[in-house]
């Protein structure tokens, strides 16, 4: 329906579907507004695809023709003028001497390199680095072996982890001429078992030393960390040193008082016959629950706080501490298999370790020699504090630096860094060496460091062998001197090797052999000149073959003698969505089949680009005598061809020319290739271009004042008034229908009144 009016029909019950009989008639009468509708369609298409063409020609233009010059336009000399870094030795060849890092200067330089500058640097022995360090109880652990008891701790290499474990067996095979070198040997054939060996060595080892110093080393390369191994661990009694052949089951009935200490806390535990318990170990856990505080202050559960625990292991009692060293003594006991003391061991003091096996007989409860940012000098030198806990390092004429056991490891590396002294510190985990350099180089900056007691002190903790503020030699790796170098057969020296030249910035890299100079200066870049011209080709090519198959596509036929032609609304509401997408897609081919303006535009740019040009002395140039031909396909329709070779050859040796064809300086009348490619474009695409006037330029004043859209305007305007004369005719024919239905009500009525006249 063509209005929105809401009709009424088919009140004389007639029976005919107005509506339907109506819309038949319309679609015949709506022939020429579907053909206008179509035509909006077609020329839309056309305008876009005409649009595209443009903006193709716009993009080569503005990037390779331009003359508002673009840094990639080949309408200047400047593209041309690509030049390139060259470092030749006299040997032959380039050099890595010396690095060019920014030219701004067409001089050449020879230069000879006879030393290098050097920063002053030391670097530390290895044997300084944090250390896993303790004090050994070397009398209590034997004792302890001695009785039967265990010594475990968690060691971590690397990040792996396993526990060791040393026990009586462990320690009395063990080799040595006293109980240290016995438990330092039982404990590296456990570690030696555990990690192995490396160049000969334990890859992790155990050193108890004089007055029982411990510690816990890992070869170079590696990470150590030692910790507890977090179980409790038993002190065994009635074993050979109790009452001899005493077994645990013959003093299940056994009763009496013992005192156990935790630190300054005492508690007294009574067995009697009232206590519950098959074995004298179920005894004592039961008087365990309801220990007697001997302050007054109550009873206490030892048991359920983990203090005490006892237990039967081969018939012998085992006493277990829990997290807390305990100290037990008998104080009242019966006699014979009634009495505690036999059992427990009259009249003397047991104590038991805790969990923390390492604490309790190395004074650690952890370590790692891992030295990270935030781990405190307290925990890694030794030996360098004064009464305080500080020290001081004096270094050239800066204030001296004060460091404290609580300043971690980032912040003692800072303080040297970022004072006025000119140097840097490093620390390398792996070689666990510090290595001491000047920030600049040359003779005048050698390091200067303080020969006071504190400064001598840090430094011998660090590695360093330093006596009176002088380092050792041996450990001077580098010595701080100039650069030695020759200029254009002038013999100079500089403090870095980083040196400025007249707008040349280079760096020395390496000293020069004998006899050898190197030449610094700008070459001409043939391959990035080449890469230029190639991308050009390459562009163009593809914008020709682009259009020249724009041209040839023929528009697509339903049948043999139809179209695909656009769709009208009415057609679109009797398809889905694919279909319309399909027959779109062939409807819109051939939109600038064998347009001439495009097709005259291909011709003339393969015309300007293959010409010859004359020069002003007379010769002639062009694309083909550097290398640059036309395609022999027929089918490239003039797509070019590039002999990579010769034009890098013609680049090195004749680079005038080219820019002379490409720029036209030194052309007669002053145009070459790219100005003629510009005007046969302008042609199509400028101010009063073909193309632009026939499908407008959007952004500019075309975009509404052109061929196609004064068409597609005038289209409309013809569809709006189609679209009121069907409305009246559509309005027409409704009346017609109403008419036929009114008389058809008419006669329905007189019929009636005549049948009722006669009797019917």
């Amino acid at each position: 329906m063509y209005t929105n009016t809401t009709r009424i029909t088919g009140l004389s019950g007639s029976g005919i579907d107005t509506d339907a009989m109506v819309e038949k008639l319309m679609y015949a009468e709506s022939s020429k507004l579907y053909r206008y509708q179509r035509s909006v369609s077609w020329k839309t298409w056309q305008q876009e695809a005409y649009r595209n063409v443009i903006k193709k020609f716009q993009d080569f233009q503005s990037k390779w023709i331009s003359s508002i010059g673009t840094s990639t336009s080949l309408k200047y000399s400047s593209a041309f003028a690509s030049f390139k870094n060259s470092v030749k030795s006299s040997k032959g060849g380039e050099s890595d001497a010396i690095t060019i890092n920014k030219s701004t200067s067409s001089k050449k330089y020879e230069i000879s390199v006879e030393k290098l500058a050097q920063s002053d640097t030391y670097v530390s022995d290895t044997s300084k680095g944090k250390s896993i360090e303790g004090t050994a109880d070397v009398a209590a652990l034997a004792a302890r072996l001695q009785n039967g008891g265990e010594f475990s701790m968690n060691v971590a290499l690397d990040g792996k982890s396993k526990t060791i474990t040393i026990s009586k067996d462990d320690f009395i095979s063990a080799s040595g001429s006293d109980n240290a070198e016995k438990i330092e040997n039982a404990l590296n054939a456990k570690l030696e078992k555990a990690f192995g060996k490396e160049d000969g060595n334990l890859k992790v080892s155990v050193e108890i030393g004089s007055g029982n110093s411990f510690a816990l080393k890992a070869n170079l390369g590696h990470e150590v960390t030692v910790g507890s191994n977090g179980t409790n661990k038993n002190s065994i009694y009635n074993s050979e040193d109790a009452t001899s052949g005493a077994k645990a089951s013959d003093f299940k009935d056994a009763e009496g008082t013992f005192r156990v200490t935790v630190g300054s806390k005492s508690y007294d535990v009574t067995i009697d016959s009232n206590t519950v318990g098959n074995s004298i170990a179920d005894k004592i856990n039961n008087a365990l629950k309801s220990a007697v505080a001997t302050d007054g202050s109550g009873t206490e559960d030892l048991s359920k706080k983990g203090i005490l625990s006892a237990s039967i292991q081969d018939d012998r009692l085992v006493l277990s501490a829990g997290q807390e060293a305990v100290d037990i003594v008998v104080t009242s006991s019966g006699s014979g298999t009634k009495g505690l003391a036999p059992i427990m061991g009259a009249g003397s003091t047991i104590s038991l370790e805790g969990a923390n096996d390492l604490k309790n007989f190395f004074g650690i409860s952890s370590g790692s020699n891992k030295i990270s940012n935030t781990t405190s000098l307290g925990d890694i030198f030794t030996g360098i504090w004064d009464a305080n806990g500080e020290a001081t390092i004096s270094l050239g004429d800066a204030d001296p630096i004060k460091i404290t056991k609580d300043t971690n490891f980032a912040t003692f590396l800072e303080k040297i860094n970022s004072s006025d002294a000119g140097v840097k510190i490093s620390y390398n985990q792996t070689s666990q060496k510090y290595t001491l350099e000047s920030k600049e180089s040359g003779e005048v900056n050698k390091i200067k460091i303080g020969n006071d007691q504190s400064t001598e002190t840090v430094f011998k903790a660090m590695g360093f062998d330093i006596s009176g503020g002088v380092i050792d030699e041996a450990q001077h790796t580098k010595v701080a001197q100039d650069a030695v170098l020759t200029i254009d057969g002038i013999k100079t020296t500089r403090t870095s090797n980083n040196i400025e030249l007249d707008g040349m910035d280079i760096t020395l890299n390496k000293v020069t052999e004998a006899g050898e100079t190197i030449t610094l200066g700008n070459e001409t870049d043939v391959d990035g000149i080449y890469e230029t011209i190639s991308k050009f080709v390459e562009e163009y090519n593809t914008l020709i073959g682009d259009l020249n198959k724009q041209v040839s596509e023929r528009r697509a036929k339903s049948d043999d003698y139809s179209y695909y032609e656009p769709l009208t609304d009415q057609e679109k509401k009797e398809m889905d969505e694919d279909e319309i997408k399909l027959w779109e897609e062939k409807a819109k081919t051939g939109l600038i089949y064998r347009d001439s303006t495009i097709t005259g535009v291909l011709q003339k740019m393969r015309t300007a680009m293959y010409s010859s040009y004359t020069k002003e002395d007379g010769s002639k140039i062009a694309m083909y005598n550097f290398g640059i031909t036309t395609s022999s396909e027929y089918t490239d329709n003039g797509k070019l061809v590039i002999d990579e070779d010769k034009l890098k050859k013609a680049i090195s040796e004749n680079l005038d020319d080219i820019q002379s064809l490409f720029t036209g300086k030194g052309i007669e009348g002053g145009k070459g290739l790219v100005d003629n490619l510009e005007g046969v474009i302008n042609s199509a695409i400028g101010t009063k271009g073909a193309l632009r006037e026939k499908a407008g330029i959007e952004g500019t004043a075309s975009v509404n004042n052109n061929t196609f859209s004064n068409q597609i305007k005038d289209l409309n305007e013809k569809i709006r008034l189609e679209k009121e004369r069907l409305v009246e005719k559509e309005n027409r024919y409704y009346l017609l229908f109403s008419s036929m239905e009114s008389s058809i009500m008419n006669s329905n009525s007189q019929l009636d009144a005549l049948f009722s006249m006669l009797g019917q």
